[in-house]
């Protein structure tokens, strides 16, 4: 669900690429404890523990992940989206 919502709902890196990473910044610096965040097809749900997706075209809900692997997925999809060449990228996943 999380790639399905991710390229869903984040179509360029300026408009909501910044706006998904905007609210990534406000949970870890603690401005707030939840985002809802309605897309073209999904609302996510972010809090500093985990991120979880509801579809607004009954594509179902749940699909919970954790702050960090969201926070990786939008890092690096906005960096792909960045690219006009659409180069692969080389991401490094964290130890934990």
């Amino acid at each position: 669900m999380m790639a399905d919502a991710i390229q869903s709902d984040i179509q360029n890196p300026a408009g909501s690429g910044k706006t998904a990473l905007d609210e990534i910044r406000r949970i870890e610096d603690g401005e707030t404890d939840k985002i809802e965040s309605d897309g073209n097809a999904w609302v996510t749900y972010v809090t500093r523990d985990k991120v979880w997706f509801e579809g607004l075209y009954s594509q179902g809900e749940g699909g919970a992940v954790s702050f960090a692997q969201y926070k990786l997925a939008v890092q690096t999809y906005v960096r792909f989206l960045s690219d006009p060449e659409r180069k692969p990228l080389e991401v490094q996943f964290p130890a934990d």
